[in-house]
């Protein structure tokens, strides 16, 4: 008999007769009392012989009360006693779990299911194990083992829908998460971990609905607030955010994610001192903590302060990153550090995205001045031979290519600026360093058009960029007061996304599009050199235009902002020549482009007046 049967057993009978001491034990353990219950247990197994169940519970204390080997001895006295005692294997799991003995642990859940199949602890408690050890789909066995008994089982069915959310089985998940719900509808856990599938899924406004009936459920549950207070960040809801962030510090005041998540909503909303606050709390309580190390570094970056922020910028391939982007490579030589390379070679690492590689592409031209012997550049296939026309660079490979193991050091290319101790005045800003091969170049000169003022446009990013949803414009139908400026011939530069509305593009928005022609970078490149300006996005064809020192003009959010446009400045250090027009009201680019609609009309007529 269980321990838990054993106590209800006794309960029924307290009423009826006066405890005996053998269960008067099993009451003590009940209650929490395990000093005085192993006691007990002690002293009647001194006066009678051995008993299994008595073992069992006294293990179970030894364990609790973190002696381990005596808690193992009276198991293995009790299973002596009784080899088929399930329980006993159960208990004994746990005990292996707690104090991390994994493999232990394992084997004795395992043992105890094949004796009992359906002991519904021991296939819990191994798939909670097995959860743990991110073996998902063995976790969701012995879940689906329970409902199969037991379809009734709400924690069964709850803990199903954890390893299906795990697998990002969402579908599945969302099946087992209501069937919790549909059992107890007052299960805060499930309610709460539903609404984060929804929002993991897209279906935001479901998942808002989620959380709120977890609060109405549990209103001082510290996580759900800061669960809450995520979503209505990720929906440019800062106020309601700002609330659930701080009611989820009043309630868990050492919680490190709420700190350098309200950190970060802060800083969207340009409160930058009470941002910095914030992240060094959150340092504070988790002095490791890579995010908030990295999320710093962004902060003193964007406000110009790059002596403190580069250092902290190397967090972002930190193994304790939530979403480490950035992954060290495997190399029989060492990452350079900023020693001398006189007569060395380095191999150069790209990172992060196509902008961000040609924006600090330009710092192999500095490190070859500074002595090294050979420098091997790696970047996307869609730059490399665009990279070609870099000067000091001796070698441009795709990050497909395997590298030559030959090199003295290795470096990632936004590490760079670090070890050269780069500020705002030591900015390598000579432009441009980037060309379009010359044929490339003749090929463009004969595909544009030939007559107007050419502005080369890109509205649309990668997707995928964590800030897409603010940097990228919804339709190219934002842009047309643009098309109000008379003598101006508006250019493509859009490849993949953003290609069909090119191609058929809002009413008296004409534009030219070749994207079909356009096969990588270089062909890009050719045909901003043909530009008379550039308008785009923060994307890697702002950078591009700023690289080659082609006049660009940069439209930007004002959430989210990108740290190298720094704050409320027109101009950018990195790309002389190259206008910033600052967005400033969430998600409303009206002012913005009718400003830049403005300059650009100033422009053509001083061009062609």
């Amino acid at each position: 008999m269980s321990l838990k049967r054993k106590i209800r057993a006794y309960q029924r009978r307290q009423a009826a007769s006066p405890p005996r001491d053998r269960e008067r034990a099993f009451a003590l353990y009940a209650e929490g009392r395990m000093t005085e219950a192993l006691a007990v247990a002690n002293q009647v197994m001194a006066r009678e012989k051995p008993d299994p169940y008595l073992l069992n519970l006294a293990a179970v204390c030894h364990g609790a009360s973190g002696h381990p080997g005596l808690a193992l001895s009276c198991w293995q006295q009790a299973l002596a006693l009784q080899p088929d005692y399930a329980d006993a294997y159960g208990n004994m799991g746990n005990m292996f779990k707690d104090i991390q003995r994994y493999p232990e642990a394992e084997a004795c859940y395992r043992q105890a299911l094949s004796l009992q199949p359906d002991h519904v602890e021991a296939n819990n408690n191994l798939g909670v194990l097995l959860h743990g050890l991110n073996r998902h789909e063995e976790a969701a066995a012995a879940y689906e083992e329970i409902l199969r008994h037991h379809p009734n089982h709400v924690g069964a069915c709850f803990n199903l829908g954890n390893a299906f959310y795990d697998m990002k089985r969402w579908s599945e998940a969302e099946t087992a998460y209501r069937q919790a719900l549909r059992m107890n509808p007052d299960h805060a856990d499930a309610c709460n971990n539903l609404g984060l599938l929804l929002q993991e899924s897209g279906r935001g406004a479901e998942g808002e609905i989620l959380f709120r009936q977890t609060l109405r459920l549990k209103p001082d549950h510290a996580d759900v607030h800061y669960n809450l207070g995520n979503l209505l960040t990720h929906y440019k809801r800062p106020k309601d955010a700002e609330i659930h962030y701080r009611r989820a510090l009043t309630l868990k005041p050492h919680h490190a994610k709420a700190c350098n998540n309200l950190a970060i909503l802060l800083q969207h909303l340009k409160r930058f001192p009470e941002a910095a606050a914030q992240y060094r709390q959150a340092l504070h309580i988790r002095p490791d903590y890579a995010d908030a190390q990295w999320n710093l570094g962004l902060l003193y970056l964007s406000l110009g302060n790059f002596p403190e922020g580069w250092p902290l910028y190397e967090a972002r391939y930190d193994p304790g990153m939530e979403k480490r982007n950035t992954i060290p490579i495997e190399a029989p030589f060492p990452m350079w550090r900023g020693e001398d390379l006189t007569g060395k070679s380095l191999l150069i690492i790209p990172e992060q995205g196509i902008g961000d590689q040609i924006q600090f592409c330009r710092y192999g031209t500095i490190l070859k001045t500074m002595g090294a012997k050979h420098i091997t550049l790696v970047c996307d296939s869609a730059l490399k031979e665009l990279f070609q026309s870099l000067a000091g660079v001796d070698q441009v490979l795709e990050k497909q290519s395997s590298a030559p193991l030959h090199y003295d050091f290795w470096t990632f290319t936004l590490s760079i600026p670090l070890r050269l101790h780069t500020e705002i005045s030591t900015i390598p800003a000579q432009v441009p360093y980037l060309y379009p091969p010359p044929k490339r170049l003749a090929h463009w000169h004969q595909m544009l058009p030939k007559e107007g003022f050419r502005v080369g446009l890109a509205w649309k990013g990668n997707p995928n960029h964590s800030n897409d949803s603010s940097r990228s414009l919804t339709s190219l139908h934002v842009l047309a007061p643009l098309w109000r400026v008379a003598g101006v011939v508006f250019i493509s530069l859009q490849k993949g996304r953003g290609e069909e509305e090119a191609i058929q593009p809002p009413p008296l928005q004409p534009i030219h599009q070749f994207s079909p022609l356009i096969h990588d970078f270089a062909d890009t490149a050719a045909m901003v050199a043909h530009m008379d300006l550039v308008i785009s996005i923060d994307s890697a064809v702002a950078h591009l235009a700023g690289a080659m020192g082609k006049p660009c003009w940069i439209i930007l959010p004002t959430w989210g902002t990108d740290w190298r446009w720094l704050q409320e400045r027109s101009d950018s250090p990195w790309y002389p020549g190259t206008r910033l027009f600052r967005q400033r009201h969430i998600d409303d680019w009206s002012e913005v482009v009718q400003h830049m609609a403005d300059e650009l009309a100033v422009k053509t007529t001083g061009t062609h007046g």
